[in-house]
């Protein structure tokens, strides 16, 4: 069954989620208390700059060699294969380096006040101009473990990055407030690099005799330049896309609401990114490798509808317990300024929902042959989201900006999963449409009573109640399975 399988490697990275989401609400607070709103919108920007950036600039090239690697580690010339795959991608890529280095440094300044509203933080957008290469050298190594599917050396390389990075970032921020968080920003960087460099050496590149001799003397395969072109080609145009929609769309709230806005948001993008980071990332590097061996149209619906049935079940106490405890938990985690994100939260969740299940719908596209149809998706989603920032957050502040996420995700869900109807005769099972109707239903039950009664008093007591009463829309052998999953926990933790 491929939910056990889904489970068994996706759990692995969801630990190493748990000590990340953990790492992240300290991190959150101690942001909320020593740098404010506006440090705290001043840090978001900076992230979005560098993780922008460097998708642009990779433009889903790494994807291409994560596909590679998992085809053709099986075969008795993979050695020449991976080491031709590596060399290819890297020479590719630099010329592409380049080129976005030239574009930021013409518009150094025009960019820095678009996005930070001020001219004053020109260095920022330096060290952020130094940083991103960082990102993408890092794209290699983790693309080697992705493609070996080395699920066990991933988790085992984010515990690590976590440690390290918290053990860097606290004594930076309570000394030296918000330089001490920017300049944390390359160096957690830096570190992420150090340990996945680590491990795909030490599990995957010295076992195969891959150094960098045998990369240099590989030879450039014209297939394989081919393949990261057609992703790069595709990447291109929604890289532009996702570009200005990101960077224009932020710098409207930054120009119309002020920076302090980003800040006073920050707590609903992070959160959001924090629970779904248990489940996104975990899928991909499961589900791209594992689509890239789907044969079938009923196996890639099977394996669909169990990561669709998994995201559900976990996506569950994101509503149910951050809805109607949201007031308390922002004023515990960050502080009382953020309280105004609490009137936006319900419905950005309610959107993160679709967003996931997208997500999941298109780790099966680019795979198995339809890059084309999911670049489009994403480039429409892109252009909806700009269109939508320009127009609603001028008139509705902060709303808009919310409800530019949620109309956009639910727009994304809808076209990919008629797309996938249509072109691979794909099926949500019954059990899946009778769970994802209970999270939508459950989320809209609890938004209604509190704005009905104007408190979210009920909320905090329905909430659980609902939570627990998932138990029975489990199959009779996921009780099974989940019920031997604890009793297993139990007997360690004795």
């Amino acid at each position: 069954m491929e939910f056990k399988k889904l489970v068994k490697n996706t759990s692995y990275l969801a630990g190493t989620r748990f000590v990340k989401f953990f790492a992240g609400i300290l991190r959150s607070k101690l942001n909320a208390v020593y740098l404010g709103t506006e440090g705290v919108g001043i840090v978001g920007q900076f992230l979005m700059m560098i993780k922008t950036s460097s998708g642009f600039t990779t433009l889903g090239m790494n994807e291409a060699v994560v596909k590679q690697i998992a085809t053709n580690s099986n075969l008795e010339d993979s050695k020449r294969i991976i080491a031709s795959s590596i060399k290819t991608y890297l020479i590719t890529i630099s010329f592409f380096v380049l080129i976005s280095t030239i574009i930021l440094l013409i518009f150094r300044n025009t960019i820095t006040e678009y996005v930070f509203g001020s001219i004053k933080y020109s260095k920022i957008f330096y060290l952020a101009i130094i940083t991103f290469p960082i990102l993408i050298i890092n794209g290699v190594f983790f693309a080697i473990l992705k493609g070996f599917k080395a699920i066990k050396q991933i988790a085992s390389a984010r515990i690590g990055i976590i440690i390290s990075n918290l053990i860097i970032f606290i004594p930076l921020i309570m000394v030296f407030k918000l330089k001490g968080a920017i300049v944390y920003l390359p160096i957690s960087f830096l570190v992420t690099l150090a340990w996945n460099f680590y491990f795909s050496y030490k599990y995957y590149l010295k076992p195969n005799e891959l150094n960098f001799s045998s990369i240099i003397n590989a030879p450039i395969k014209s297939d394989f330049q081919n393949e990261m072109l057609i992703f790069s080609g595709y990447g291109l145009v929604v890289g532009l896309m996702a570009l200005f929609s990101i960077f224009i769309g932020r710098s409207i709230v930054v120009t119309h609401l002020g920076i302090d806005k980003i800040g006073i948001y920050s707590p609903i993008i992070t959160w959001a990114g924090l629970f779904t980071g248990f489940l996104l990332p975990s899928f991909n590097t499961y589900l791209f490798p594992r689509f890239s061996e789907v044969k079938t149209n009923q196996e890639a619906t099977g394996i669909i509808n169990d990561a669709l049935r998994l995201a559900s079940l976990s996506l569950l106490p994101l509503l149910l317990l951050a809805i109607p405890f949201r007031f308390i938990l922002i004023k515990a985690f960050y502080s009382s300024e953020f309280l105004e994100a609490a009137n936006y939260l319900p419905y950005h969740f309610l959107g993160v929902v679709f967003n996931v299940w997208f997500v999941i719908f298109g780790q099966t596209m680019t795979p198995r042959g339809f890059i084309k149809q999911h670049s489009i998706f994403k480039f429409i989603f892109y252009s909806m989201s700009l269109s939508l920032a320009y127009l609603l957050v001028p008139k509705m502040g902060l709303q808009g900006w919310m409800l530019k996420f949620f109309i956009s995700y639910v727009f994304l869900f809808a076209m990919s999963y008629l797309f996938l109807r249509i072109k691979t005769e794909f099926k949500i099972s019954k059990e899946n449409v009778t769970l994802m109707l209970y999270l939508l239903i459950s989320t809209v039950i609890l938004i209604l009573l509190e704005y009905l009664f104007d408190s979210n008093f009920i909320g905090m007591i329905l909430g659980p109640i609902m939570l627990l009463f998932t138990y029975f829309l489990l199959k009779n052998n996921e009780k099974d399975f989940f019920q031997n999953k604890i009793l297993l926990l139990i007997r360690k933790f004795r």
